[in-house]
């Protein structure tokens, strides 16, 4: 279903838990940044608002217009910001945009972000069983999926890769 190894990966309740987690478990602090876009899924995007102002990191936003071109223009979209906001830490990337369905280019712009430094959380709730998934192939630093209908889940479960984080300390 992940194409994870099952020591990457954690069961949360659900997919803004997941990543309101990851954001919590992040060093920022003033002069970081955070990067989100005006098609992230509020609920996450107000995660990232509230951290950011917890941590004196400041939350930055690229303004997706539609329709889209393709996807050259979304990875360009995001050169252009992280050339603007230097100082980005994490980008939080919807790997399909709730509002818009556009699936998002995650695989490059987790390779964009990571030549630069960045970590990248990939919130892809609605992902697992519309889209062929192996979030090792992607990257990310964190792929938080929800398993709700693919798995036929009587409780709300969302499966999170975390690339190695657990098994290296690196997730508080």
């Amino acid at each position: 279903l992940t194409g994870a190894s099952p020591s990457d990966l954690a069961f949360v309740e659900n997919a803004t838990t997941a990543v309101n987690a990851v954001l919590r478990s992040q060093s920022l602090g003033p002069g970081d940044g955070v990067l989100v876009t005006n098609l992230t899924y509020a609920a996450c995007a107000n995660a990232a608002k509230v951290v950011c102002s917890d941590t004196g990191a400041s939350l930055c936003s690229i303004e997706i217009r539609l329709p889209v071109s393709s996807k050259e223009a979304l990875v360009q979209l995001y050169r252009e910001a992280l050339d603007a906001y230097p100082a980005t830490k994490i980008v939080l990337i919807d790997h399909i945009a709730s509002y818009s369905s556009i699936v998002m280019p995650v695989k490059e712009i987790v390779q964009l972000c990571h030549e630069r430094g960045v970590r990248v959380i990939v919130d892809g709730a609605h992902a697992p069983g519309q889209l062929t998934l192996n979030v090792a192939e992607i990257g990310a630093d964190y792929y938080i999926g929800g398993c709700v209908s693919v798995c036929v889940c009587v409780y709300l479960c969302t499966c999170s890769y975390f690339n190695g984080c657990i098994m290296n300390n690196q997730f508080k």
